[in-house]
């Protein structure tokens, strides 16, 4: 038989909107391309610096970041005045923040750890002399983690709270 599968007269409003949602569909995966090529769908860092008795300290992490990627923390800590560090510098971290790092080393290692309800503590021997102490973590996100996790550092010297660093990560899909 002779019978034609063509539409008969597709109207042209339906092809215009056919064609409106192609244009949408290929916008919206060359914007993902774009940010993806320029870097702003990776990891992106910021620095929190707090100054208080005569302490400074720099906590270095992602503002934004994804799970499953090398996500950077640091912690620095340096005395205001140039003088040595106390013998021991005691790092107090937020655990539900660590929680969502898969640690790969601390670099220095802490002779030893303490994980309390909430907190972690490091405690770090500072070598004679010293007037700056460097915690670098080498993680990953976790690769179930989502949405934002607030953390915060707190730097103890001889014992007492000196101060804290508060921050927030964003995590994207």
């Amino acid at each position: 038989s002779s019978t034609s599968t063509i539409p008969a007269d597709q109207s042209s409003s339906g092809k215009n909107v056919e064609m409106g949602i192609h244009a949408v569909a290929f916008s919206l995966v060359g914007l993902v391309v774009l940010l993806g090529t320029i870097g702003l769908l990776g990891v992106r860092t910021g620095v929190v610096s707090v100054t208080e008795g005569g302490y400074t300290m720099d906590v270095l992490r992602a503002v934004v970041t994804r799970p499953g990627l090398a996500t950077p923390f640091f912690v620095e800590v340096r005395t205001d005045d140039g003088s040595a560090l106390p013998e021991i510098v005691t790092l107090e971290l937020d655990a539900d923040y660590l929680g969502i790092f898969d640690l790969n080393g601390l670099q220095p290692p802490p002779p030893t750890t303490f994980n309390g309800d909430s907190s972690t503590w490091w405690p770090f021997e500072v070598p004679p002399g010293q007037r700056s102490l460097r915690v670098d973590m080498d993680a990953r996100l976790e690769p179930a983690v989502q949405w934002a996790r607030r953390g915060s550092v707190t730097l103890h010297s001889d014992g007492e709270s000196v101060a804290t660093a508060e921050f927030t990560t964003w995590v994207m899909p």
